[in-house]
């Protein structure tokens, strides 16, 4: 018959996870010795702690901060790289830009309380509009008082975040400019353009259809043609043309006068687009003159 064993079994040992190497407290600790060791508690010596800090040191200093707040590290690790660059560019690396382009506002409300001197606010939030960063807005609106402009919305408009750019018209005083809709329209955000036609007085320029056209963007060619009065100019077929967009060549040369000039035949023919050649020397007798 089998007996029990009366050995104790030994317990596993727990399992814990690897601590990283403290590569940043490091500095920290050449500072509090030289602070406490050095005379005039180390300020007399400012050079020798900055030689032994970077002896010590496996990390660069310059650039770290600025990379965690892209990267969207924890409070803890910024103020440490804080504390290990306390003499900032803030024109170099604008940190406050970079976290909120990235949306950090943890980082942002950090910085606006520890060190609200690491960069240009006003930037801050041009960058959280161009990228879409909604809830970065709010807070900079809700938190910071620097000084807005007309290229939050622009900039908002250009990357077609429409509810970065109704937000701010609720909002802000600031509005826009004619760039709004022109890069909207440029870049085929048809929906910014409509609501900034209904609901704006600034408008757009003739660069709005050319450049529209010149990227291909022929919903928007149309749209512009039906329910605005700028027009455009014969950059708007020469740069279809040089871009390879026929359809909206031949859209161009059924609905608009302006036609276009020796450039759309050169730019097409050079970079190969042969339909749009042939269809030029077919159609267009401003090219006639060209071999």
């Amino acid at each position: 018959m089998h007996r029990p064993s009366n050995k104790r079994k030994t317990p596993p040992s727990p399992q814990y996870p690897a601590s990283p190497a403290p590569a940043l407290v490091v500095t920290t600790a050449a500072d509090a010795v030289c602070r406490e060791c050095l005379p005039s508690h180390g300020s007399a010596l400012p050079h020798v702690v900055a030689l032994l800090a970077a002896f010590l040191d496996p990390l660069p200093r310059e650039n770290q901060l600025f990379k965690a707040c892209k990267i969207g590290y924890s409070t803890r690790v910024i103020a440490i790289l804080a504390a290990r660059d306390p003499y900032p560019n803030p024109f170099r690396y604008n940190v406050v830009q970079a976290a909120a382009r990235a949306g950090h506002v943890h980082i942002l409300r950090w910085l606006s309380e520890n060190d609200e001197g690491r960069g240009e606010w006003q930037l801050a939030s041009q960058s959280a509009a161009m990228y879409g960063r909604l809830e970065t807005i709010k807070w900079l609106h809700e938190n910071r008082k620097h000084r807005w402009t007309t290229a939050a919305m622009n900039l908002a408009a250009l990357k077609g975040h429409l509810d970065i750019v109704q937000w701010l018209h609720a909002n802000r005083e600031e509005g826009c400019t004619v760039e709004a809709m022109d890069e909207a329209a440029s870049h085929g955000h048809l929906d910014v353009v409509r609501w900034l036609h209904e609901n704006r007085q600034e408008g757009c320029t003739a660069k709005a259809m050319d450049e529209a056209a010149s990227h291909g963007h022929l919903d928007v060619v149309r749209w512009l043609h039906e329910n605005r009065q700028e027009g455009c100019t014969a950059k708007a077929m020469d740069e279809a043309a040089s871009h390879g967009h026929l359809d909206v060549v031949r859209w161009l040369h059924e609905n608009r006068q302006e036609g276009c000039t020796a450039k759309a035949l050169d730019c097409a023919t050079e970079r190969g687009h042969l339909e749009v050649v042939q269809w030029l020397r077919a159609n267009r007798g401003d090219t006639s003159h060209l071999p």
